[in-house]
């Protein structure tokens, strides 16, 4: 499988009606959650990315969980499918870290692809 077949590229990278919902239809605090969500984005990425090195599956599972609500929450369906694969493998510890690479290229890829776009 390569970056351009993956199941989140095939995803929208931001859903606004998504986050709409979620908000209860507020704006103001849609705009606001996305700003504070793109301004800790690289740092949660990069987090993640330490956690594999370490081989701390668990903890970086747990971070790749986190960064599944904040994209569902935000709508942003790419990054949440990208984040939610990596988080189910690095739980299951079913991959090494050359298998989990992939995964978190992925995750790094759309969380890229949300800056650029939002």
């Amino acid at each position: 499988m390569t970056k351009s077949d993956t199941p989140s590229q095939s995803l929208p990278i931001r859903d606004i009606d998504q986050a709409m919902r979620a908000m209860g239809g507020n704006q103001d605090l849609v705009d606001e959650l996305f700003a504070q969500f793109c301004n800790e984005l690289p740092g949660q990425v990069d987090e993640i990315g330490q956690y594999l090195i370490a081989r701390e599956w668990k903890k970086a599972s747990e971070l790749a969980h986190y960064l599944c609500g904040s994209a569902s929450t935000c709508g942003a369906p790419a990054l949440y499918d990208a984040a939610k694969r990596l988080e189910k493998a690095a739980m299951a510890s079913r991959l090494s870290y050359a298998g989990l690479t992939p995964l978190f290229e992925q995750v790094q890829l759309e969380a890229d692809r949300l800056m650029k776009k939002g």
